[in-house]
């Protein structure tokens, strides 16, 4: 038998045993919006409601410990906060499996299977192994060259934009950098549609040029200010964030992804247990796996978010043995997750919950999951690419004072907090996903951006505007087609006020629920269409 066939019987097995393992089995659901759920639309027909499927679960669930004490509060676990150690140890299965040569699926998980989560270990997602490899282990090693690399591809956050760079530019480097030139290449791309930035989460920075050019005028203040010798000097870690949030378009959520980029260079001098800045993915995570009485402690301790996952990243592998699962590992090391992957996983976990455990909400009750696994993508991965200066740095293991990270979160000066103000249109790509194109509130209209949907829902008065765009008045104007989706038949819905290429295919549960006319109509045309067609 050749070593790839054992290792898929080996991955076979072990799938096999997931299902028999009553400590994993109490923590899957059949509950499942499906993969159809991409190409639903917004519309005032469609209802909310009708986004998930309606199997009972049991509101409030509890997990198999009954409460525990964190920085002297008492917090009762949801059914979730197993959940989550069984997401953690799966997903980095998924990619050990992957980066061993395994065929798809990997996993036995229909929600890991068919929609898309970052890993566990942050550093393992496409972008932080990109950055690893390609932009700091490459190129000159003296370290303002590093440090500009770095602040180059955290602008965009976006492989493919920094290879462009590179590819018209040469080799990217401090020393030979014009402003002009790298102007030239970015707007020739823009005006040619070419997405130049992530679209895991949007930087806007308002200003009299466009978006690029902003950022790029504030990457040259960072190096005029010296980012090195702030980075070498820096006592404590959140001095230097309060530094990054002084800057121009810099939020507490981009400054934290832009230490942890930081991080991976041997110029940092700080471990990434040192300092966490929860994000609102996992703020809202953490409503899920505590329920009520993480509000009720933030009500008196407003660290109580940063406190739980360190004391969730210290006690993990107590977790994983009391569920009988084993624990992950990363690398030679054999490393653990550390608080950043925490921070992270808590935020994925957030919506891997909608999935499994719909009835358990979190701090904005978002219910839908529209980023779908694309089979096309289900290629085996590289080796993973770990940063040297992980091999030499230890953790400092330093008493950081928390309340620089309140600050961090509370203190924005003059920064630029991106809310949404309104959504003035949508458009469908060729996916089946949405993008709107939002207003910035006080921005010009040349500051206005497409945001994806799940963008959208997390970012600061983006729900709200989705909400207020909704109640728009939508109205069926007739139906035209009916196909087989993936999780069962959907029609071609053409919309009163709107042309052809707005038509949108919905789900037949949806319609049934909203428009159950329409749908009745069109069937019953389509059967007098076929009598006709027979005769």
């Amino acid at each position: 038998m050749s070593a790839t066939r054992e290792s898929t019987t080996r991955r076979n097995e072990h799938l096999d045993a997931l299902d028999d393992d009553s400590a994993l089995s109490s923590l899957s659901s059949s509950d499942d919006e499906g993969a159809s759920t991409a190409s639903t639309r917004l519309r005032k027909t469609i209802s909310a409601s009708t986004l998930t499927r309606k199997k009972k679960t049991k509101q409030g669930a509890k997990s198999t410990l009954s409460k525990v004490t964190v920085a002297g509060f008492k917090l009762h676990p949801t059914i979730a906060f197993d959940t989550f150690w069984y997401w953690c140890a799966e997903r980095k299965a998924i990619d050990d499996r992957r980066r061993a040569g395994e065929p798809y699926p990997w996993t036995k998980d229909e929600h890991l299977r068919e929609y898309y989560f970052c890993n566990s270990y942050r550093v393992l997602d496409r972008g932080c192994q990109f950055l690893v490899r390609e932009v700091i282990e490459k190129g000159s090693q003296e370290p303002q060259e590093v440090v500009f690399r770095i602040l180059l591809y955290d602008i965009f956050t976006k492989p493919e934009t920094y290879e462009l760079l590179q590819t018209q530019l040469g080799p990217l480097s401090w020393k030979t950098y014009n402003l002009e030139a790298y102007l030239e290449v970015l707007q020739e791309a823009h005006e040619n549609g070419t997405t130049l930035y992530t679209g895991a989460f949007m930087k806007i920075l308002s200003g009299p040029y466009p978006n690029y050019h902003n950022h790029l005028l504030v990457l040259e203040q960072m190096m005029d200010d010296d980012l090195v010798s702030r980075m070498q000097n820096a006592k404590d870690v959140g001095k230097l964030h309060e530094y990054l949030l002084s800057l121009p378009g810099m939020g507490p959520f981009t400054s934290y992804q832009l230490l942890l980029n930081l991080s991976y260079s041997k110029l940092f001098k700080f471990s990434a247990n040192d300092y966490v800045v929860p994000c609102v993915g996992s703020s809202s995570g953490l409503v899920k796996l505590f329920g009520n009485s993480i509000k009720e402690a933030r009500l008196v301790n407003r660290q109580i978010d940063i406190q739980i996952m360190r004391w969730m990243m210290e006690t993990q592998d107590d977790h994983f043995r009391r569920l009988g699962i084993k624990p992950p590992r990363l690398g030679p090391q054999q490393l653990p997750l550390d608080l950043s992957d925490i921070e992270h996983s808590i935020c994925e976990v957030d919506k891997y919950a909608r999935l499994a455990h719909p009835k358990i909400r979190g701090e904005q009750n978002r219910t839908n999951l529209r980023r779908v696994y694309r089979l096309e993508s289900a290629r085996t991965l590289p080796p993973m690419a770990l940063p040297k200066a992980w091999n030499k740095r230890t953790d400092t293991a330093q008493s950081v004072d928390l309340s620089s990270v309140s600050r961090a979160l509370t203190c924005f000066g003059n920064n630029l907090v991106c809310t949404v103000e309104e959504i003035i249109k949508h458009r469908i790509l060729d996916d089946g996903s949405n993008e709107f194109l939002v207003q910035w509130h006080g921005s010009g209209q040349k500051e206005d951006a497409w945001l994806a949907q799940q963008i959208l829902e997390d970012t600061a008065g983006g729900p709200e505007a989705l909400e207020a765009y909704r109640g728009k008045q939508f109205d069926i104007s007739h139906i035209e087609d009916v196909r087989q989706g993936l999780d069962g038949r959907e029609f071609l819905v053409f919309w009163v006020g709107f042309g052809p290429e707005d038509a949108t295919w919905e789900p037949e549960e949806s319609l049934l629920e909203d428009a159950p006319d329409a749908v009745q109509s069109f069937l019953n045309n389509g059967a007098r269409r076929r009598r006709r067609n027979r005769r």
